[in-house]
């Protein structure tokens, strides 16, 4: 049965029948879920494009764990002295009787503690020693340098895929202005990590029709490296930390569910068990908050029903403290 059919019949079960309370939230339960199910594979679609991005921006974040020459001259690269800014480049608005639209487009600039970021592409690199320098500047210079090229790689990466994203909502949101009922569409960025070793942006969009779906996408760059960091970088190899991460959201789960009967997670349901979270993929977003710890996040209709939003879970550092690199 496809997707289509599926939200079809149980949509046509809750009209028709007449079941008890508990029943029928199992059942609007039900159909949050296979109207998520939708959007997750679009999600999917849109991250994956993510990751090839991402891939072509992290190639050396692998060399130091393969290559110790190389990890020996890694360490000697300083921590990046500039700054990360998110700087709207873009605005776009559009409002009628059933279109609502309010969408900005930023970018990440890097640059010294001058008051004004460098847009990514107009850093300063491998800017020529003066003869006579003294040789030990020069070589704080290159590494400076060298810095600064990583992190203009890696922020390109992040301001390329901001702006193809934002620039396919805004196509998306055009097409449906032929069409009849309410659309609204919202989107904002916001830095929710600046702490010393990572700068994290999060791309927020909310697509309303007969209903609102929020979605997120999180970027997180290493202030060392100047690379995007994946889930896969944070963790020793071999660490299994899909699993270790991923039972202590379910653990986190039940616990709430246990303390609230207002709360529903896609868990443990003998019902609809292809639907419950069985755990979390490499694509999964995350960011660090301000305590340093790991908080995985969710979109809309990913683990629960639209009720409960975008669901976030902070995993202790007593939980990866022992998995970490």
């Amino acid at each position: 049965m496809t997707e289509q059919e599926q939200l079809r019949q149980l949509k046509e079960e809750y009209e028709n029948m007449t079941i008890p309370e508990a029943g029928r939230e199992r059942l609007l339960a039900g159909i949050d879920r296979a109207r998520m199910e939708k959007k997750r594979a679009e999600r999917a679609r849109r991250r994956s494009a993510w990751t090839a991005v991402a891939a072509a921006a992290v190639v050396m974040i692998a060399l130091p764990n393969t290559n110790m020459q190389i990890a020996h001259a890694m360490e000697n690269i300083p921590v990046l002295g500039g700054f990360f800014r998110l700087v709207t480049v873009r605005q776009y608005n559009y409002s009628d009787e059933n279109h609502d639209a309010e969408i900005e487009l930023a970018q990440i600039t890097y640059g010294e503690d001058t008051g004004e970021g460098i847009p990514v592409g107009e850093v300063a690199v491998g800017a020529a020693v003066p003869e006579g320098a003294d040789a030990g500047n020069a070589d704080g210079d290159e590494k400076e340098a060298a810095a600064a090229k990583l992190s203009e790689d890696g922020l390109e990466a992040v301001n390329q895929d901001m702006t193809a994203t934002v620039e396919e909502l805004i196509r998306q949101f055009e097409d449906t202005l032929s069409e009849e009922g309410y659309h609204g569409l919202h989107v904002s960025q916001e830095v929710v990590t600046d702490n010393a070793q990572y700068y994290t942006v999060k791309l927020s969009v909310l697509e309303t029709e007969a209903s609102g779906y929020e979605h997120n996408q999180f970027y997180t760059i290493d202030k060392q490296t100047g690379n995007v960091v994946t889930l896969a970088d944070l963790f020793a190899e071999g660490s299994n930390y899909l699993t270790v991460i991923s039972e202590n959201i379910k653990t986190q789960m039940r616990e709430q569910m246990a303390a609230d009967e207002g709360v529903i997670y896609f868990l443990d349901d003998e019902d609809m068990p292809e639907f419950n979270f069985q755990g979390i993929t490499e694509q999964t977003n995350f960011y660090f908050n301000e305590k340093g710890e790991l908080v995985i996040a969710f979109d809309e209709y990913e683990v629960a029903p639209g009720s409960m939003g975008a669901p976030e879970f902070v995993i202790p550092q007593e939980v990866t403290a022992a998995i970490l690199k």
